[in-house]
């Protein structure tokens, strides 16, 4: 985290669908948690500054590296 700015976490949960929840991201890193990448749209944007596993599967391993390897849908920074 650079400049104590704040940090928004997005689960998986029904809220974040919610297209005004998306706001909340405004001037936030934002970190996402295992399987974000199943959203039908990016309410938070293509930008991830830390992501986060609860659970370590190869498959889920293996989608999360192809995604970071292809900017144009999401740029993950920081896996933890």
């Amino acid at each position: 985290m650079q400049n104590n700015q704040s940090i928004l976490i997005v689960g998986n949960g029904p809220s974040s669908s919610y297209k005004e929840a998306g706001k909340l991201a405004k001037g936030c890193e934002v970190a996402r948690t295992n399987w974000f990448f199943l959203e039908k749209e990016q309410i938070f944007g293509k930008q991830i500054d830390y992501l986060f596993h609860a659970v370590n599967t190869a498959l889920l391993n293996h989608i999360h590296s192809i995604l970071n390897t292809n900017d144009d849908v999401y740029r993950i920074e920081t896996f933890a």
